[in-house]
């Protein structure tokens, strides 16, 4: 099956540190295996489908195919096997502050008509500034903060729309 993964700099997971053996010479990377059951958050080679992406924003994305038992939860996907097979290149930070930036417009709008998400509006339009200086880090926030401004779900599912959209997945 053929997932997607974000990871920190040179391909380390970031929640668990993991350094992943990256692909080579057109070949994918080296297969990852999970020992023991596998536990969403817990245990197994994490990663999302194209609709998962706003709720796993990091610095690299990665195309990655998994092998073996697979468990498909909302938002998530683990297995039992995976390997790195090439790095998304449409995602970079020039990227990512265009999409932290497309939320927070958003953000602005749906605050224009509705005054109760003003302060998440706000908050979006300041992560996003924060993003445009170089903190990698608010890029995620902003899209969350912009999520809280309209129907969440129906934010988020735009949110994925735009980064498969703008990043040919």
């Amino acid at each position: 099956m053929r997932a997607l993964k974000f990871l920190r700099p040179r391909a380390v997971g970031p929640f668990s540190s993991f350094h992943w053996p990256l692909p080579e010479n057109g070949a994918p990377g080296a297969w990852v295996s999970a020992t023991g059951q596998l536990q969403p958050c817990l245990n197994g080679v994490h990663a999302c489908r194209t609709s998962d992406l706003p709720y796993w924003l990091t610095e690299e994305l990665w195309q990655l195919e998994l092998a073996g038992t697979v468990i498909e939860e909302e938002k998530i996907v683990v297995a039992e096997r995976g390997r790195l097979v090439s790095r998304v290149e449409a995602w970079t930070e020039e990227t990512a502050i265009e999409f932290a930036l497309a939320c927070a417009a958003r953000a602005v709008e749906h605050a224009a008509a509705d005054p109760h998400v003003e302060g998440y509006a706000q908050d979006a339009e300041e992560f996003a500034l924060g993003a445009r200086e170089g903190r990698s880090d608010l890029v995620a926030v902003a899209a969350f903060a912009a999520a809280h401004t309209s129907d969440y779900a129906a934010e988020r599912s735009w949110q994925a729309a735009w980064l498969e959209q703008r990043l040919g997945l």
